[in-house]
């Protein structure tokens, strides 16, 4: 594994910040370069150390806290996929993802069901645990913005990639809320009672329990004519 000699320009001054909810203004002068590698293979990505302290409170803290990661300015993810790192160091330099979804889906002639809109909404998801995890505030922003703007376009994700996002995330988690408001939007009745979501609600019972939140939530009560139309007692014998 490569490592990088720690210079004199004053690692832990570039990497300071108040918590007043802005961005600071960043000198480039001098500055620290982190190497940071990711998955078994050790890819290396060099990132300017003020940039991703201003982001993240995880690098902040590995930066500042004189451990080894700090001394050799070398953070290791050996979890990681070095295409989820490229996704946030291209959005910490340019605040957007390489081929944005907005992109994708403000062409009207674009085949909502085509492989590439799973591929962004499973991306955009997955970035987002990924700044739950590196505490990015700014990027989980980000993220949800786009899937409001696959969701305003495009069909609801599958059951199994539902599933694999609420075991990724937490209760109240953004994510899951927005996930469970899209459905509401662009699932029909049919689909709840399809096997695929039976199975997808018995695997994952929170998101039984959020999903059923949100359809109160989103669909409007009928009229009472129509409860009692529904409500008849030849229905249930």
């Amino acid at each position: 594994m490569g490592s990088a000699k720690r210079e004199s320009s004053g690692l832990e001054e570039d990497c300071t910040r108040e918590d007043s909810g802005k961005k600071q203004r960043i000198s480039f002068t001098n500055v620290n370069m982190i190497l940071i590698t990711v998955g078994p293979e050790k890819a290396k990505h060099y990132v300017h150390s003020p940039l991703l302290c201003e982001e993240s409170g995880f690098f902040r803290a590995a930066i500042n806290s004189g451990f080894k990661e700090s001394s050799e300015q070398v953070i290791d993810l050996p979890g990681e996929k070095a295409e989820h790192l490229d996704n946030f160091i291209h959005w910490l330099y340019r605040e957007k993802f390489p081929k944005l979804s907005a992109e994708i889906v403000n062409n009207t002639e674009y085949p909502k069901h085509d492989n590439d809109i799973i591929k962004s909404t499973d991306r955009l998801c997955y970035q987002f645990t990924f700044a739950d995890k590196y505490d990015i505030p700014r990027l989980r922003k980000y993220v949800l913005l786009e899937l409001i703007k696959l969701a305003h376009n495009c069909k609801a994700p599958s059951a199994s990639m539902i599933v694999r996002y609420y075991e990724a995330t937490v209760k109240k988690s953004p994510l899951r809320r927005l996930l469970c408001d899209w459905y509401t939007l662009r699932v029909g009745q049919k689909f709840f009672e399809s096997d695929e979501y039976q199975e997808g609600f018995s695997q994952s019972p929170e998101w039984a329990v959020d999903l059923l939140a949100a359809c109160a939530r989103n669909w409007a009560a009928p009229p009472k004519q129509q409860v009692v139309a529904i409500m008849k007692a030849d229905n249930y014998f």
